[in-house]
């Protein structure tokens, strides 16, 4: 337990506001979005998310529909009127502009937003190209940029590149330029300009906070995907799209691609030596990341981003502390990241902290140095960093819902389910996302209603939270329907009979047809609000009695010892699952005793192991049923793990499966194990038990331990 305050700031538009006016419009989006979460159309949000939005090129049609709506409730307000009529604008209806912009200075005389829509129709519409002319000469910036914007959605490019790159010159952030600049260019047929333009981009976002650096990468990959439409395979073009796309975890394999396709074409091309960089560095291998960084930047000495990612490189790869601390804060963020994806997380919190230190405000490298601190068991010093980050950035997904799980394995269970809920928003590789037209319940009375569950994440994760549909179940008269993995469905019809059982489909007809919907994880909000909570409630998965039985016959017949269950590993490559990971050579001591029937759990990359571990032994340490899928079948593998005396093994699906039908477990694993709350069990499946060891400490100890604990239970010798 820790006695960090876990209060967070409420969202409100005084903050929305301070975040634009700070020039972080991603913020200010995101909690205006937060905020009509709570309070759909409320005129006020609606407006400022407008406002928001016209400095975003491309979203002027989404504007205009979020202030009209705001327009239609505050017909009369001045400011709402003067940005709608700048969304009409630059979606080039000039007469709805025209109309907005007039009604706006007929409640408020002289306002300067609507004023300047006018000028620039007026502009537009003059016939006299020599008046014309000198008319957009004497514009202010701001006012050219809006003129550009206008005649590129007219389709007027010719017109617009000159006037916005006469804008370039009068802007303090000329990066706000460089969005409409790239498409007016594009539409010229001048390709090579326009990635110049994304290569500025990247540049001059370098040091913004993360979340306003991808939106303008975003705008880069846009416009390359659509020079790439026009121009395929096109090396510098396909690197720039590549790189673009390393910058989210969904589309990063995506861009791994196409960076592959322009080395194919373009061996010598520094944008793809930068893109490659990226590639390994977000790997965290430092030693390719280096080399294709140095190549890049010898060929490519202009792109500042290559010479900083380089000097970068260079500081960490040579222990030079002075050049380390010369770093900008941002790149040192960058370096403790990829530090710790390479399992270095020790030397990742020391950077990490020289990052926090330069910039107090930079709310990635809090969340990331919490992350490498809870890799080295502190997890309880975690919470500072990632509550500071919460505080400034209230309404950020990524830092509540890791503050969320750190929390949880303090035992903050009523913050830390809360805070849980942010998961929603977050793009997740085990959980499909869903779009529901209901709403989602919250706890209201469903007396007589019907509702709709559905599962996210991985099976163990499914299987675990289906432990609170029986409270759910006895708390509410209503109907219920379970959407759960394909695997599952005939286990859970037997398990939860009063419950109708059905298989996920995504944009299925039924997701439409209940009252509520309730994303499965969200259910220990209510049901599991303390540890007291847990007590007789575990997972009771009710195998099937005959394959049980059946089971019991085929293991007898390999030995009088009992049997017992191995799984030393999860399928998840994720970099966090890495030290949870043990070698099935951890385990030959186990394997060596030959008063034990050791029988395969293990689901993928286990042929190779198996076979080394009997090179290594001597003889078959690992009994294989061929005829088992592991994977899919799980009706028999569930029926197999009840009939077992007992399972092994390191953190993975196995020893929830194992639990759930009563088997006992023994676990090996680290600290970093946030839904467990820092037991030596697990609350989910009380049979399953946990053998800790420290960080990065060899398994020795703790499989030792398992081994003592079998040989009791068992009555070896």
């Amino acid at each position: 337990m820790t006695d960090v305050d876990l209060t967070l700031p409420a969202l409100n538009l005084d903050m929305a506001r301070r975040a634009l006016s700070a020039g972080e419009r991603a913020r200010a989006e995101s909690i205006c979005n937060g905020l009509l979460e709570a309070t759909p159309n409320d005129p006020a949000v609606l407006g400022l998310l407008g406002e928001v939005l016209l400095y975003r090129d491309g979203y002027a049609d989404h504007a205009v529909k979020i202030l009209s709506e705001a327009a239609s409730q505050w017909p009369e307000d001045p400011v709402i009127n003067a940005r709608l009529s700048e969304a009409f604008l630059r979606t080039g209806n000039i007469a709805a502009a025209r109309k907005f912009a007039a009604q706006s200075i007929s409640f408020e005389p002289g306002n300067a937003a609507a004023s300047l829509v006018l000028q620039v129709v007026e502009i537009v519409e003059i016939e006299d190209k020599a008046q014309n002319q000198s008319e957009i000469g004497s514009l202010p910036g701001d006012a050219q940029v809006l003129l550009g914007r206008l005649l590129n959605s007219l389709g007027r490019v010719a017109e617009s590149v000159p006037i916005l790159l006469q804008a370039l010159k009068k802007q303090s952030t000329p990066i706000i330029v460089y969005g409409s600049l790239m498409r007016g260019l594009a539409g010229l047929g001048q390709l090579e300009d326009a990635l110049q333009v994304c290569r500025w981009t990247r540049r001059d976002s370098l040091d913004m906070p993360i979340e306003q650096r991808l939106e303008y990468i975003k705008e880069t990959q846009q416009l390359a995907s659509a020079v790439n439409d026009a121009r395929p395979n096109h090396a510098a073009t396909l690197a720039l799209l590549g790189t673009a796309l390393l910058e989210e975890s969904r589309t990063f394999d995506q861009g791994v691609a196409y960076l592959n396709a322009a080395h194919g074409i373009d061996s010598e091309s520094p944008d793809f030596y930068l893109g490659a960089g990226l590639t390994r560095l977000k790997a965290g291998d430092f030693i390719n990341a280096h080399q294709y960084v140095s190549t890049g930047a010898a060929k490519g000495s202009e792109n500042v981003e290559l010479a900083r990612m380089h000097a970068a490189l260079k500081a960490i790869m040579e222990h030079d502390e002075s050049a380390l601390e010369a770093l900008p804060a941002v790149d040192l963020l960058v370096l403790g990241k990829a530090l710790s994806i390479d399992q270095r997380p020790t030397e990742a919190v020391a950077i990490l902290q020289k990052a926090v230190a330069k910039a107090p405000k930079l709310v990635e490298a809090k969340l990331s140095l919490a992350i490498a601190l809870e890799m080295i068991d502190r997890q309880p010093e975690a919470l500072r960093p990632l509550v500071s980050a919460a505080k400034l950035a209230p309404e950020s997904p990524d830092v509540r819902s890791q503050l969320a799980v750190t929390a949880l394995a303090s035992q903050h269970f009523e913050e830390g389910w809360a805070l849980y809920e942010s998961r929603l928003h977050l793009w997740r590789r085990d959980s499909q996302p869903r779009d529901f037209p209901m709403p989602q319940w919250q706890g209201e009375d469903l007396t007589g209603k019907s509702v709709l569950i559905w599962r996210e994440e991985g099976l163990g994760d499914e299987l675990c939270y289906t432990s609170c549909l029986p409270d759910f179940i006895k708390d509410h008269e209503c109907s219920v329907t379970f959407e759960c993995d394909q695997r599952m469905v005939s286990l859970f019809e037997r398990t939860f009979p009063a419950i109708d059982i059905r298989p996920e489909a995504i944009g299925g007809e039924y997701q439409n047809k209940a009252d509520f919907h309730i994303p499965l994880l969200s259910l220990p909000r209510h049901y599991r609000g303390s540890l007291d909570n847990f007590q007789g409630a575990g997972v009771k998965l009710i195998p099937d009695p005959a394959r049980v039985e059946n089971w019991r016959r085929r293991l007898a017949e390999l030995g009088d010892g009992p049997a017992i269950g191995i799984g030393w590993k999860s399928g998840s490559r994720s970099w966090r699952k890495k030290p949870l990971i043990t070698e099935l050579s951890d385990w030959d001591p186990f394997l060596a005793r030959e008063d034990i029937t050791v029988i395969n759990l293990q689901h993928v990359d286990w042929q190779e192991d198996i076979a080394l571990a009997a090179a290594r032994l001597g003889r078959k340490a690992v009994h294989v049923f061929d005829d088992l899928d592991l994977k899919d079948d799980l009706e028999e593998v569930t029926a197999l793990m009840a009939a077992m005396d007992a399972v092994v093994g390191g953190r993975c699906w196995v020893s929830v499966f194992a639990g759930a039908v009563g088997t006992p477990a023994h676990i090996v694993s680290r600290r970093l194990n946030s839904f467990k709350f820092g037991l030596d069990y697990d609350p989910w499946t009380p049979s399953t038990r946990y053998y800790y060891v420290p960080h990065y400490e060899p398994w020795t100890e703790a499989i030792n331990n398992v081994i003592d604990v079998l040989k009791q239970q068992f009555s070896l010798d």
